[in-house]
Protein backbone atom coordinates (compact mmCIF):
# COMPACT_ATOMS: atom_id res chain seq x y z
CA UNK A 1 0.00 0.00 0.00
CA UNK A 2 1.10 3.54 -0.67
CA UNK A 3 1.90 5.67 2.40
CA UNK A 4 -0.91 7.97 3.46
CA UNK A 5 -0.91 10.94 5.81
CA UNK A 6 -3.06 10.61 8.89
CA UNK A 7 -5.79 13.21 9.34
CA UNK A 8 -3.62 15.01 11.90
CA UNK A 9 -0.63 15.03 9.56
CA UNK A 10 -2.75 16.23 6.67
CA UNK A 11 -3.95 19.27 8.62
CA UNK A 12 -0.38 20.56 8.64
CA UNK A 13 -0.55 20.70 4.82
CA UNK A 14 -3.91 22.44 4.46
CA UNK A 15 -3.38 25.18 1.88
CA UNK A 16 -4.22 27.92 4.40
CA UNK A 17 -1.60 26.62 6.81
CA UNK A 18 1.06 26.28 4.11
CA UNK A 19 0.38 29.69 2.61
CA UNK A 20 0.42 31.73 5.79
CA UNK A 21 4.23 31.80 5.99
CA UNK A 22 6.41 34.19 4.00
CA UNK A 23 9.75 35.95 4.29
CA UNK A 24 13.33 35.10 5.31
CA UNK A 25 13.96 31.38 5.26
CA UNK A 26 14.13 30.03 8.79
CA UNK A 27 12.56 33.20 10.18
CA UNK A 28 9.30 33.42 8.25
CA UNK A 29 6.55 35.72 9.44
CA UNK A 30 2.86 34.86 9.54
CA UNK A 31 0.70 36.65 6.96
CA UNK A 32 -2.54 34.67 6.45
CA UNK A 33 -3.58 34.32 2.81
CA UNK A 34 -6.66 32.43 1.58
CA UNK A 35 -6.68 32.58 -2.24
CA UNK A 36 -9.90 30.57 -2.47
CA UNK A 37 -11.66 33.47 -0.77
CA UNK A 38 -10.55 35.79 -3.57
CA UNK A 39 -13.09 36.73 -6.29
CA UNK A 40 -10.68 35.19 -8.81
CA UNK A 41 -11.51 31.72 -7.50
CA UNK A 42 -15.21 32.18 -8.20
CA UNK A 43 -16.55 31.69 -11.70
CA UNK A 44 -18.39 34.98 -11.77
CA UNK A 45 -17.53 37.98 -13.90
CA UNK A 46 -14.91 40.46 -12.77
CA UNK A 47 -15.11 43.98 -14.18
CA UNK A 48 -12.16 44.72 -16.45
CA UNK A 49 -10.22 47.98 -16.63
CA UNK A 50 -8.51 47.17 -19.94
CA UNK A 51 -9.29 44.88 -22.86
CA UNK A 52 -6.83 43.11 -25.17
CA UNK A 53 -8.25 42.34 -28.60
CA UNK A 54 -6.10 42.32 -31.76
CA UNK A 55 -9.26 42.47 -33.90
CA UNK A 56 -10.46 45.77 -32.41
CA UNK A 57 -8.85 49.21 -32.79
CA UNK A 58 -6.44 49.98 -29.96
CA UNK A 59 -6.57 53.35 -28.25
CA UNK A 60 -3.61 52.90 -25.88
CA UNK A 61 -5.81 53.81 -22.92
CA UNK A 62 -8.25 50.96 -22.33
CA UNK A 63 -8.00 48.87 -25.53
CA UNK A 64 -4.81 47.15 -26.64
CA UNK A 65 -3.64 44.79 -29.38
CA UNK A 66 -1.12 42.90 -27.22
CA UNK A 67 -1.07 41.66 -23.65
CA UNK A 68 2.28 43.34 -22.97
CA UNK A 69 0.93 46.70 -24.11
CA UNK A 70 -1.91 46.43 -21.59
CA UNK A 71 0.48 45.35 -18.84
CA UNK A 72 2.77 48.24 -19.74
CA UNK A 73 -0.13 50.68 -19.38
CA UNK A 74 -0.93 49.23 -15.95
CA UNK A 75 2.72 49.57 -14.92
CA UNK A 76 2.80 53.18 -16.11
CA UNK A 77 -0.41 53.93 -14.18
CA UNK A 78 1.20 52.75 -10.95
CA UNK A 79 -0.58 52.82 -7.63
CA UNK A 80 -1.78 49.96 -5.48
CA UNK A 81 -5.28 49.39 -6.90
CA UNK A 82 -5.71 46.08 -8.72
CA UNK A 83 -5.93 46.45 -12.49
CA UNK A 84 -7.92 43.78 -14.35
CA UNK A 85 -7.06 43.05 -17.98
CA UNK A 86 -9.54 41.08 -20.06
CA UNK A 87 -7.83 39.11 -22.85
CA UNK A 88 -10.14 38.17 -25.70
CA UNK A 89 -9.79 34.80 -27.47
CA UNK A 90 -6.81 34.34 -29.75
CA UNK A 91 -3.17 33.29 -29.85
CA UNK A 92 -0.79 36.02 -28.70
CA UNK A 93 2.72 35.28 -29.94
CA UNK A 94 4.60 37.53 -27.56
CA UNK A 95 6.42 37.80 -24.26
CA UNK A 96 4.76 39.25 -21.16
CA UNK A 97 6.95 40.84 -18.46
CA UNK A 98 5.53 42.16 -15.16
CA UNK A 99 8.21 44.15 -13.27
CA UNK A 100 8.67 44.49 -9.51
CA UNK A 101 6.69 47.35 -8.02
CA UNK A 102 3.88 47.06 -10.57
CA UNK A 103 0.34 47.37 -9.22
CA UNK A 104 -1.44 44.05 -8.68
CA UNK A 105 -2.49 42.85 -12.13
CA UNK A 106 -5.09 40.25 -13.12
CA UNK A 107 -5.14 38.66 -16.58
CA UNK A 108 -8.59 37.24 -17.37
CA UNK A 109 -9.02 34.98 -20.37
CA UNK A 110 -12.37 35.71 -21.97
CA UNK A 111 -12.84 32.45 -23.84
CA UNK A 112 -15.16 29.56 -23.11
CA UNK A 113 -12.22 27.58 -21.71
CA UNK A 114 -8.50 28.19 -20.98
CA UNK A 115 -7.47 26.95 -24.43
CA UNK A 116 -9.22 29.87 -26.15
CA UNK A 117 -6.60 32.39 -25.01
CA UNK A 118 -2.97 31.39 -25.60
CA UNK A 119 0.16 33.42 -24.85
CA UNK A 120 2.98 31.67 -26.67
CA UNK A 121 6.68 32.17 -27.44
CA UNK A 122 9.55 29.78 -28.17
CA UNK A 123 12.70 30.88 -26.38
CA UNK A 124 15.09 28.31 -24.93
CA UNK A 125 18.13 28.51 -22.69
CA UNK A 126 20.60 28.54 -25.59
CA UNK A 127 18.88 31.38 -27.49
CA UNK A 128 21.43 34.19 -27.88
CA UNK A 129 20.72 37.73 -26.77
CA UNK A 130 21.05 38.84 -30.37
CA UNK A 131 18.41 36.36 -31.54
CA UNK A 132 16.18 37.36 -28.64
CA UNK A 133 16.51 41.02 -29.62
CA UNK A 134 15.73 40.26 -33.25
CA UNK A 135 12.59 38.34 -32.34
CA UNK A 136 11.18 40.42 -29.51
CA UNK A 137 12.97 43.77 -29.35
CA UNK A 138 10.13 45.66 -31.03
CA UNK A 139 7.71 44.55 -28.28
CA UNK A 140 9.69 46.51 -25.68
CA UNK A 141 10.69 49.56 -27.72
CA UNK A 142 8.12 51.81 -26.04
CA UNK A 143 7.74 49.88 -22.76
CA UNK A 144 7.83 51.65 -19.38
CA UNK A 145 11.34 51.80 -17.87
CA UNK A 146 10.71 48.99 -15.36
CA UNK A 147 9.57 46.63 -18.13
CA UNK A 148 12.35 47.75 -20.44
CA UNK A 149 14.89 46.98 -17.70
CA UNK A 150 13.83 43.32 -17.70
CA UNK A 151 14.32 43.17 -21.46
CA UNK A 152 17.66 45.04 -21.29
CA UNK A 153 18.98 42.54 -18.74
CA UNK A 154 18.74 39.79 -21.39
CA UNK A 155 19.35 41.34 -24.79
CA UNK A 156 23.17 41.35 -24.64
CA UNK A 157 23.69 37.93 -23.08
CA UNK A 158 25.65 35.23 -24.96
CA UNK A 159 22.73 32.92 -24.08
CA UNK A 160 19.49 33.55 -22.20
CA UNK A 161 19.98 30.56 -19.90
CA UNK A 162 16.97 28.97 -18.22
CA UNK A 163 16.20 32.12 -16.23
CA UNK A 164 15.73 34.25 -19.36
CA UNK A 165 13.66 31.86 -21.46
CA UNK A 166 10.21 32.51 -19.92
CA UNK A 167 7.20 33.39 -22.06
CA UNK A 168 5.55 35.10 -19.06
CA UNK A 169 7.94 36.52 -16.43
CA UNK A 170 6.27 37.81 -13.25
CA UNK A 171 8.19 39.84 -10.65
CA UNK A 172 5.31 41.79 -9.04
CA UNK A 173 3.41 40.77 -5.91
CA UNK A 174 -0.28 39.95 -6.21
CA UNK A 175 -0.23 38.89 -9.87
CA UNK A 176 -3.21 36.78 -10.96
CA UNK A 177 -4.25 34.87 -14.08
CA UNK A 178 -7.42 32.94 -14.90
CA UNK A 179 -8.81 30.96 -17.83
CA UNK A 180 -5.86 31.16 -20.22
CA UNK A 181 -2.91 29.19 -21.57
CA UNK A 182 0.77 30.10 -21.23
CA UNK A 183 3.06 28.15 -23.53
CA UNK A 184 6.71 27.83 -24.33
CA UNK A 185 6.43 26.28 -27.77
CA UNK A 186 10.15 25.49 -28.08
CA UNK A 187 10.52 22.01 -29.61
CA UNK A 188 6.92 21.06 -28.86
CA UNK A 189 6.89 19.61 -32.38
CA UNK A 190 9.94 17.43 -31.60
CA UNK A 191 12.01 18.90 -34.41
CA UNK A 192 15.20 19.37 -32.35
CA UNK A 193 17.18 16.39 -31.08
CA UNK A 194 19.40 16.73 -27.99
CA UNK A 195 21.85 14.52 -26.11
CA UNK A 196 20.13 12.62 -23.32
CA UNK A 197 20.83 12.16 -19.64
CA UNK A 198 18.98 10.59 -16.74
CA UNK A 199 19.03 10.58 -12.97
CA UNK A 200 22.10 12.27 -11.50
CA UNK A 201 24.27 11.25 -14.46
CA UNK A 202 23.75 14.54 -16.26
CA UNK A 203 26.15 17.28 -17.29
CA UNK A 204 25.94 20.70 -15.68
CA UNK A 205 23.31 22.49 -17.75
CA UNK A 206 23.10 25.69 -15.75
CA UNK A 207 25.67 27.72 -17.67
CA UNK A 208 28.02 28.07 -20.58
CA UNK A 209 27.48 26.35 -23.89
CA UNK A 210 26.11 23.10 -22.46
CA UNK A 211 22.57 24.32 -21.95
CA UNK A 212 19.93 22.36 -23.76
CA UNK A 213 16.22 21.63 -23.55
CA UNK A 214 15.31 24.24 -20.88
CA UNK A 215 12.44 26.46 -22.03
CA UNK A 216 10.25 28.10 -19.36
CA UNK A 217 6.58 28.92 -19.97
CA UNK A 218 5.93 30.77 -16.69
CA UNK A 219 8.47 32.17 -14.26
CA UNK A 220 7.22 33.59 -10.96
CA UNK A 221 10.33 35.40 -9.78
CA UNK A 222 10.33 36.69 -6.21
CA UNK A 223 6.64 37.61 -6.48
CA UNK A 224 4.47 36.92 -3.45
CA UNK A 225 0.77 35.89 -3.42
CA UNK A 226 0.72 34.93 -7.10
CA UNK A 227 -2.54 33.14 -7.95
CA UNK A 228 -3.48 31.06 -10.98
CA UNK A 229 -6.99 29.72 -11.57
CA UNK A 230 -7.87 27.38 -14.43
CA UNK A 231 -4.67 28.10 -16.33
CA UNK A 232 -2.82 25.77 -18.72
CA UNK A 233 0.98 25.79 -18.58
CA UNK A 234 2.54 24.01 -21.55
CA UNK A 235 6.17 23.22 -22.26
CA UNK A 236 8.77 20.48 -22.17
CA UNK A 237 11.74 20.88 -19.83
CA UNK A 238 11.32 23.49 -17.07
CA UNK A 239 7.75 24.57 -17.88
CA UNK A 240 7.10 26.26 -14.50
CA UNK A 241 9.90 28.05 -12.64
CA UNK A 242 9.17 29.34 -9.11
CA UNK A 243 12.06 31.35 -7.68
CA UNK A 244 12.43 33.08 -4.32
CA UNK A 245 13.77 36.56 -3.61
CA UNK A 246 17.55 36.25 -3.99
CA UNK A 247 17.40 32.74 -2.57
CA UNK A 248 16.97 34.12 0.95
CA UNK A 249 13.27 34.96 1.33
CA UNK A 250 10.56 32.57 0.26
CA UNK A 251 7.35 33.73 -1.43
CA UNK A 252 3.99 32.06 -2.13
CA UNK A 253 2.15 30.87 -5.24
CA UNK A 254 -1.19 29.10 -5.58
CA UNK A 255 -2.32 27.02 -8.57
CA UNK A 256 -5.92 25.82 -8.58
CA UNK A 257 -7.86 23.65 -11.03
CA UNK A 258 -5.02 24.07 -13.54
CA UNK A 259 -3.17 21.92 -16.07
CA UNK A 260 0.65 21.75 -16.11
CA UNK A 261 2.59 19.62 -18.56
CA UNK A 262 6.16 18.97 -19.63
CA UNK A 263 8.76 16.24 -19.86
CA UNK A 264 11.68 16.92 -17.47
CA UNK A 265 11.81 18.91 -14.20
CA UNK A 266 8.77 20.81 -15.39
CA UNK A 267 7.76 22.12 -11.96
CA UNK A 268 10.90 23.43 -10.28
CA UNK A 269 12.23 26.06 -7.89
CA UNK A 270 12.61 27.05 -4.25
CA UNK A 271 9.43 28.83 -3.16
CA UNK A 272 6.30 27.83 -1.27
CA UNK A 273 3.68 26.70 -3.77
CA UNK A 274 0.37 24.89 -3.39
CA UNK A 275 -1.09 22.95 -6.31
CA UNK A 276 -4.73 22.21 -5.48
CA UNK A 277 -6.96 20.02 -7.67
CA UNK A 278 -4.58 20.32 -10.63
CA UNK A 279 -3.85 18.03 -13.57
CA UNK A 280 -0.12 17.35 -13.95
CA UNK A 281 0.84 15.55 -17.17
CA UNK A 282 4.24 14.09 -18.03
CA UNK A 283 5.11 13.83 -21.72
CA UNK A 284 7.07 10.85 -23.02
CA UNK A 285 9.74 10.67 -25.69
CA UNK A 286 12.92 11.09 -23.67
CA UNK A 287 14.73 8.40 -21.69
CA UNK A 288 13.38 9.70 -18.37
CA UNK A 289 10.69 12.14 -17.32
CA UNK A 290 10.63 13.91 -13.93
CA UNK A 291 7.63 15.98 -12.86
CA UNK A 292 9.23 18.08 -10.14
CA UNK A 293 12.71 19.35 -9.29
CA UNK A 294 12.40 21.14 -5.94
CA UNK A 295 15.26 23.22 -4.61
CA UNK A 296 13.64 23.86 -1.25
CA UNK A 297 15.91 25.34 1.38
CA UNK A 298 16.29 22.78 4.16
CA UNK A 299 15.32 25.44 6.73
CA UNK A 300 12.10 26.43 4.96
CA UNK A 301 8.79 25.48 6.54
CA UNK A 302 7.30 24.26 3.27
CA UNK A 303 8.16 23.78 -0.39
CA UNK A 304 5.83 22.35 -3.04
CA UNK A 305 2.54 20.89 -1.79
CA UNK A 306 0.26 18.91 -4.12
CA UNK A 307 -3.27 18.47 -2.78
CA UNK A 308 -5.90 16.52 -4.68
CA UNK A 309 -3.91 16.60 -7.92
CA UNK A 310 -4.15 14.04 -10.71
CA UNK A 311 -0.82 12.84 -12.12
CA UNK A 312 -0.88 11.31 -15.60
CA UNK A 313 1.66 10.48 -18.26
CA UNK A 314 1.92 9.30 -21.81
CA UNK A 315 1.83 5.53 -22.09
CA UNK A 316 4.48 3.99 -19.79
CA UNK A 317 7.40 2.76 -21.84
CA UNK A 318 6.48 4.91 -24.82
CA UNK A 319 9.67 5.62 -26.77
CA UNK A 320 11.58 4.08 -23.86
CA UNK A 321 10.55 6.75 -21.34
CA UNK A 322 10.58 5.98 -17.62
CA UNK A 323 8.42 8.30 -15.52
CA UNK A 324 9.34 9.61 -12.06
CA UNK A 325 7.64 11.97 -9.63
CA UNK A 326 10.61 14.12 -8.63
CA UNK A 327 14.33 14.52 -8.17
CA UNK A 328 16.34 16.99 -6.11
CA UNK A 329 17.57 20.07 -7.98
CA UNK A 330 21.07 20.79 -6.67
CA UNK A 331 21.17 24.46 -7.56
CA UNK A 332 24.75 25.75 -7.68
CA UNK A 333 25.72 23.65 -4.65
CA UNK A 334 26.29 19.93 -4.32
CA UNK A 335 24.64 19.08 -1.04
CA UNK A 336 22.91 16.22 0.72
CA UNK A 337 19.13 16.64 1.04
Amino acid sequence: PRPQLTAAQARAYDYREVLKYVGPVGNERVEPWDPLADPLAAKGDIKADYTVDPKAPADGATRFATVQAAVGRAVAAGGTRRIVIRVNPGTYRELVYVPPGAPPITLLGAGADPQAVRISAALDASTTGAAYHARHGAEFEHAPPAVRAMYDALKDLPALQTTGSATVWVRADGFQARDLTIENAYNRDGAVAHPECSGDNCPDTTGGSRVHHQAVALRVDGADTAQFERVRLLGLQDTLFLSSKDGSATVRSFFHDSHIEGDVDFIFGDTIAVFKDCDVHAIGGRSASYVAAPDTNRRARYGFVFDGCRFTSDAPGQAGTRFYFARQWFHNERCTP
